[in-house]
């Protein structure tokens, strides 16, 4: 069974001075939180929960509070129902796919950019 780490008391912020970035350790992917801008004494560590949903109930559900001066009202953007599917049937055909995800199980994956990372 997995716990939860210290990112889960992370707080959301439509502004936030962190971001999570998913890269590859040997075989393993790992995702690391990184800062966006100077983090002053005692402020808090917040991140952007904002991620995409097809369902219309879930994205009304998703109001915001954060208070921010650029926030958002909601931390979820709403695509339709059905458009990730057909993104990746217009973008990526059966072999493509299969391809990346070979490329993705691939041991000592590491790109240079995530390299720089670690």
């Amino acid at each position: 069974m997995h716990k939860a780490t210290y990112a889960s008391r992370i707080c959301h912020l439509c502004r936030p001075n962190c971001e999570a970035k998913v890269t590859a350790v040997d075989g393993r992917y790992k995702i690391g939180i990184y800062t966006v801008r100077k983090i002053q004494y005692g402020e808090e560590i917040t991140l952007d929960y904002n991620s995409i949903k097809e369902g219309k109930e879930e994205y009304e559900a998703s109001d915001c509070l954060c208070g921010s001066q650029v926030c958002r009202g909601g931390y979820l953007n709403l695509i339709g129902e059905g458009s990730f599917l057909e993104m990746l049937k217009d973008c990526h055909k059966i072999l493509n796919c299969h391809r990346l995800m070979l490329e993705a199980c691939e041991l000592n994956s590491v790109s240079e950019v995530d390299s720089l990372d670690l």
